[in-house]
């Protein structure tokens, strides 16, 4: 079974949705590797949990064979965090999840030097490389079906050629001298996560949904996901795909309204006196501005939009986020449909 994408399948991106063909090498040798550990764990049926390096050695072809690729993104090093965990029992109908990141620079990948070992006419055209930590799990049923395992690989493929492009973004804005990419609307769960025992479990779920769709509305993430869909366009029809949770995803983004959510939200609890539905609205809204302040000014030190800060309520959260929700939805939409547009080999 094919699994990698080819450069000519990667050039149809390029020209339909600008994804850049200096990810592609990384994109292989990342998957090879992951591939075969994640094969390797699976055959000796233990957990693992270990990082993965990839060095010059390593990364020989990229630098040798593809120099225009290397100079727009030279990478010397790859760190890989892989972890395999083997399920007791059968939790998940898909058979596995996975989960994977790119880690911006200053947070796990850094800019550097350019080694000696590298040949110099190309040292010439750089100033810097770039050390790129990435980070994979695994979560595998007791019992996965062959049909699954083709899948989790697809999935793999998936998850790296979403997070080296995000990657390729990191490294772009670093060189270019802009701010790192501010993501603080992407881990508005986190609160949630720490201190969630404090909300009802029901209305959480579905302010969770909501924090999904606006973290999947960054035109980061609008960018990545359409990518990210171009295998899934390689093995099905465009009716199949209708089902995954990329179409599914910008379906619920077009059709977010905040007015049903908080009504819904609202008859969640209305087994519950006025005085408890106060206090469980009141702590999910101090909840998102308290980490989008800290957010916003300790870890990125970049201003605070004051129509969010001076939101009263989590209605008045989700009014302002449904027009970036919607529009973003659309946005979706029309990539995977200009995806199916294309004619991969």
């Amino acid at each position: 079974m094919k699994y990698i994408i080819t450069e000519s399948q990667y050039k149809l991106l390029t020209e339909d949705l600008g994804v850049s063909r200096a990810t592609l090498a990384y994109t292989n040798i990342i998957y090879d590797t992951v591939k075969d550990k994640l094969m390797e764990s699976i055959r000796n049926n233990r957990n693992v949990s270990e990082t993965i390096t990839l060095g010059l050695k390593d990364l020989f072809k990229v630098y040798k064979n593809d120099v225009e690729d290397f100079i727009e993104l030279p990478i010397e090093k790859i760190l890989i965090k892989f972890s395999y965990n083997k399920l007791d029992d059968n939790v998940y109908p898909e058979g596995f999840v996975t989960t994977a990141f790119a880690d911006m620079i200053g947070e796990g990948s850094q800019l550097k030097s350019p080694s000696r070992y590298i040949p110099k006419e190309i040292v010439d055209e750089i100033d810097q490389t770039l050390i790129a930590g990435f980070e994979f799990n695994f979560n595998v049923n007791k019992d996965i079906s062959e049909e699954q395992m083709d899948e989790l690989f697809y999935d793999l493929r998936d998850a790296v050629t979403h997070e080296c492009n995000h990657m390729y973004e990191y490294y772009n804005r670093a060189i270019s001298g802009a701010k790192g990419l501010d993501t603080t609307l992407s881990f508005m769960k986190r609160p949630y996560e720490m201190f969630g025992d404090k909300i009802r479990e029901d209305v959480l779920q579905i302010w969770k949904l909501f924090l999904n769709l606006l973290y999947v509305s960054e035109p980061y993430e609008v960018r990545a996901m359409s990518q990210e869909a171009y295998s899934k366009r390689l093995r099905m029809p465009f009716e199949k795909f209708k089902e995954t949770k990329y179409w599914d995803y910008s379906n619920r983004m077009i059709d977010f309204d905040a007015q049903a959510y908080y009504d819904y939200i609202i008859d969640l609890m209305g087994d519950l006196p006025k005085e408890e539905q106060t206090e469980i609205l009141n702590t999910i809204h101090e909840y998102f501005i308290a980490y989008y302040e800290f957010s916003k000014k300790i870890v990125y030190q970049n201003p605070l939009n004051k129509k969010i800060v001076n939101t009263k309520n989590i209605m008045d959260i989700m009014k302002y986020f449904q027009p970036q929700i919607n529009k973003s939805g659309k946005k979706l939409q029309r990539n995977f449909m200009r995806l199916y547009a294309l004619q991969p080999e």
